[in-house]
């Protein structure tokens, strides 16, 4: 059985986890691996406790969303404190992080079956590598800084945080 393996870089991984404390990022979901469906991404993701979606696009953009809770299937709208969406641009050399909070008094995300749901962000869209962009639907942001306008995926990852 083959090694599943991260696409973040080192230099990548230590600036979105800096936005968290520099806990450890542990691989549990590839979707080009696993497959681009509801169904993998729940396999894999439910009840592994807080965690982070990386996305990447042909753009050159990383993105995706921090929840400290759990996606368990419940069918609800959950409020989390502690969650945010972030963006690298991968173009630039040595990107600082566009982090973004969920509005206040609003969900962070919505715990259904279906693939990383932050309300503003869907991804595994329709069960395929695309994301569907909301902003303003629990978190503001400005959709050139956040993916580039390219919602596209050409991989998402999910890792359970480790060690916050």
């Amino acid at each position: 059985m083959s090694v599943v393996t991260s696409r973040l870089t080192r230099n990548q991984e230590k600036k979105i986890s800096s936005m968290f404390g520099h806990a450890r990022l542990n691989l549990i979901y590839k979707a080009s691996v696993h497959g681009y469906t509801y169904n993998h991404f729940l396999n894999k993701c439910s009840k592994q406790g807080p965690t982070l979606t990386v996305a990447y696009n042909n753009t050159g953009f990383i993105f995706g969303g921090y929840i400290s809770k759990d996606f368990a299937q419940t069918g609800v709208n959950v409020v989390d404190e502690k969650a945010f969406l972030f963006s690298l641009d991968g173009r630039e050399q040595n990107p600082e992080p566009y982090r973004v909070k969920s509005v206040t008094g609003q969900a962070s995300f919505t715990d259904g079956a279906t693939g990383p749901n932050f309300g503003s962000l869907i991804f595994l869209y329709n069960n395929i590598a695309t994301v569907h962009s909301i902003p303003g639907n629990f978190f503001n942001f400005d959709p050139l800084k956040m993916h580039g306008n390219d919602l596209q995926l050409t991989e998402c990852e999910v890792y359970r945080v480790e060690g916050k």
